[in-house]
């Protein structure tokens, strides 16, 4: 039974979301556009700007990017939105992953989260209980870096995927991860604390990028 119909967009819409409270559903469109609705009455209270997420191409005359997904935090005080950027060529798939980042109560822009050195779109964007943030999936949402990663697998490369879905990221033609961890909910803390303990009982630290972008004295 249909319950509410929240309108108007003026561009397609690519991701729902609700807020924590429960009094509040969210939607995202192909322009930038977030709009906070309210659940009981079906009203529109006010929009969130995540324009920097959507690109228009006048040589290709297509616009691109968009709210590809959304997530607010467990508190209901930040909300992420993830998309793409800096989109040279839209219908070659030529862009960038990013994750905006808004205080609730002001609606100000207070992160930007550039996934440096990878290519592709977030399609899916979570908060980790503990409050990490964590964007997924961009190399299967890009064909130029899947295209890398196939030539790096053909030179012996190995590839691990740590996913509790096996995507084709795991297996599909020219690809095969050497291992595959699905994990089970609840343990992604679990594993990031393995590794880093690894990093560090081994000296494997990078210091010049700890030094870099940490405080030393709180990092040891």
């Amino acid at each position: 039974m249909l319950i509410r119909e929240f309108s108007p967009h003026d561009s397609h819409v690519y991701s729902v979301a609700f807020h924590p409270s429960g009094r509040f559903a969210l939607s995202g469109d192909l322009r930038g556009h977030v709009h906070q609705w309210d659940v009981a009455t079906g009203a529109l209270v006010r929009s969130f700007d995540a324009q920097t997420l959507w690109s228009y191409n006048g040589g290709q005359g297509v616009d691109f990017g968009g709210v590809r997904s959304m997530a607010t935090s467990a508190d209901g005080k930040l909300l992420a939105c993830g998309g793409l950027f800096n989109a040279s060529n839209p219908l070659g798939a030529v862009h960038d992953p990013l994750v905006l980042l808004f205080d609730w109560e002001s609606q100000k822009l207070v992160q930007q989260h550039i996934a440096e050195g990878l290519k592709g779109a977030i399609w899916r964007v979570v908060f980790h209980p503990d409050g990490w943030l964590i964007g997924a999936n961009p190399a299967a949402g890009h064909p130029v870096f899947a295209s890398r990663m196939k030539k790096r697998l053909r030179q012996g490369a190995k590839l691990i995927v740590i996913d509790p879905r096996r995507t084709e990221t795991v297996k599909s033609p020219h690809v095969e991860a050497s291992y595959h961890l699905p994990l089970k909910p609840g343990t992604n803390v679990a594993i990031v604390t393995a590794m880093a303990h690894v990093i560090v009982t081994e000296g494997l630290v990078d210091r010049a990028f700890v030094a870099e972008r940490c405080e030393t004295e709180a990092f040891e």
